[in-house]
């Protein structure tokens, strides 16, 4: 469910905000103990290659933490994710009606 709603809000982002002159900044929350976290890297990957102003960043936090983990990160991730794989779009947080409202 939550890989689906991943990529509903990746979709539904791209679209609204996507413009010739804009980039778009995808930042995906993910940690090593996280066994779905490298699906969200897979589905960022394939919309990297399908839009070229979309800017990826990745931060290790929101579901734990591992050796990539860094305290900016923990906070970063607290303010928009309470798990992984997650993500904020433009630093825009979604709420999982949002998401269907906008089709």
């Amino acid at each position: 469910m939550r890989t689906v709603l991943f990529t509903l809000s990746l979709f539904f982002s791209l679209n609204l905000f996507a413009q010739n002159n804009k980039f778009v900044v995808l930042e995906e929350f993910t940690t090593a103990p996280c066994g779905a976290c490298p699906d969200g890297t897979i589905v960022g990957n394939e919309l990297l290659e399908k839009h070229e102003n979309l800017i990826i960043l990745s931060h290790h936090g929101g579901f734990g933490i591992d050796a990539m983990t860094i305290d900016e990160n923990v906070e970063l991730a607290s303010g928009y994710t309470n798990g992984a794989p997650t993500a904020a779009i433009n630093r825009i947080m979604y709420d999982d009606e949002s998401i269907y409202l906008k089709q």
